[in-house]
């Protein structure tokens, strides 16, 4: 701004006429916003109700619709005793490891249970992967599951310590 801008812009404001506002001019301002405000509340509801029906129109005919009817009986799939056996050493294991983890775990025994844990969800995605439970891919899980357990009940500082002095 240059300097004389600033009187003359003084010298303006004073020539302005005064005026005084209207007493009610802040309850005139209240009634016009409360009379706009049902029309913008019964909007956002009408757009929620029709929301609302689409979803439920969707959800019913993915329930109807998604999954068609099965044209024959499933097939039964024998498994061999051996496998069946595997799988319930592995649950076996499974539940031993649960019950005997312990919230204390030192640095070493925590990286070999995570590597022993990584080669299991391998083994795991393999399963999955056949149709038909495979009996070397169970053998590998349950051999890896004894190892976890062992490694989950030893204490691995008097390892540590062991292998230090030797």
């Amino acid at each position: 701004m240059e300097p004389g801008t600033d009187t003359v812009l003084s010298q303006k404001l004073r020539e302005l006429p005064l005026a005084t506002p209207p007493g009610n001019g802040f309850e005139m301002i209240r009634a016009q916003l409360e009379l706009a405000a049902p029309r913008e509340r019964r909007r956002r509801f009408d757009a929620t109700a029709w929301l609302g029906l689409a979803a439920s129109i969707g959800l019913a005919a993915v329930l109807l619709f998604g999954q068609p009817a099965p044209t024959t009986a499933p097939r039964l799939i024998s498994i061999d005793p051996a496998v069946l056996a595997l799988i319930e050493r592995s649950q076996a294991l499974e539940r031993d490891i649960r019950t005997a983890a312990s919230p204390d775990v030192d640095e070493f025994r925590y990286a070999v249970e995570a590597s022993i844990q990584n080669e299991l969800a391998l083994i795991d995605a393999g399963l999955a992967a056949v149709p038909i439970p495979d009996k070397s891919l169970w053998s590998e899980r349950v051999r890896l599951l004894e190892e976890l357990r062992t490694v989950s009940q030893t204490d691995t500082g008097t390892l540590l310590m062991q292998a230090s002095v030797d």
